[in-house]
Parts: structure tokens; C-alpha cells; sequence
């Protein structure tokens, strides 16, 4: 009489390929941070942006009616307390304001022609703002001018 041997159908996965999954899950996961770490920075400075461009206009619009400096600085302190902003002259340039304590604690300098050059303290941001204006060091003051036309 021969004995017959029984094969065991397997069950379940090898543990290679369970590291082939995992491998993968990890790699879609880094990506899906990255885009989304992204899209947050760019969500924050269209929204520093957006403050540059509203205080652009009331620069402006505060400079056409006044037309004089120290009125001018009057008016943009006025404008910046009723954004919940804090503002400070800036002695050494007439007709300049520092603003402090917009969104991701930036400052913004602002003058009586409606220049508005923003600081931002986080890079990623500065560098969304950099991608969304076209403007190197946008994000960091640089000769960028955020004007409304």
C-alpha cells in the first residue's frame, strides 16, 4: 500500500509580500503629505497676499484724500486697528508703516504710494508667496511691490 501525501493548500500572505505593500503604502503616504503640506502653504499666502493687497488699497486710498504724511499715518493706523493689527510708524522713512500680527505672524510694510512688502517668518510660506507672485524673496520684503491697479 502506498501513503499518500496530503498537500496543505497555504493560507494568507508571505511576509515578503506584505513588506511590498507596506513599502508601497509608505512611499503614496510621504507624497500625500508633501502635497498636502503644500497646499496649505499655498492656502496661507494667497491669504497673505490677500491682506497685502487690502492694505495696498487703503494706502492708496488714504494717500490720494490726504495727501499729506502724518494724516497718511494717522489713517493706515486707523485701517490696521480695524483689521485687528497693531501699526508703527517708521520715523526713518516718512510716510511708512510697519504692521504687525497679520495671518502666520507676518509684518507688513506699507507706504503712501500702496507699496506693501510682506515679511513672512515661515519659509514654506515665503516660498509659496516667491511661486505665486513670480518674484524671488517676495515673501521676504524683497523689491517686490504689491500694488492694486
Amino acid at each position: 500500500m502506498k501513503l499518500i501525501k496530503k498537500q496543505r493548500k497555504e493560507q494568507g500572505r508571505s511576509m515578503v509580500e506584505m513588506l511590498g505593500v507596506l513599502a508601497i503604502i509608505g512611499v503614496l503616504s510621504i507624497g500625500g503629505i508633501a502635497g498636502y503640506t503644500m497646499a496649505m502653504n499655498r492656502y496661507k499666502a494667497n491669504e497673505i497676499l490677500d491682506l497685502a493687497s487690502k492694505l495696498s488699497i487703503a494706502a492708496q486710498t488714504a494717500g490720494a484724500a490726504t495727501g499729506n504724511v502724518d494724516i497718511w499715518n494717522e489713517a493706515m493706523m486707523s485701517v490696521a486697528n480695524e483689521m485687528g493689527l497693531s501699526a508703527t510708524f517708521r520715523s526713518t522713512y516718512p510716510g511708512n508703516v510697519r504692521i504687525v500680527g497679520g495671518p502666520y505672524e507676518t509684518t507688513y510694510y506699507v507706504g503712501s504710494d500702496g507699496y506693501v512688502a510682506p515679511y513672512v517668518g515661515d519659509e514654506g510660506i515665503s516660498k509659496a508667496i516667491d511661486s505665486i507672485t513670480g518674484i524671488d524673496g517676495a515673501g521676504q520684503g524683497a523689491s517686490s511691490v504689491f500694488q492694486s491697479n
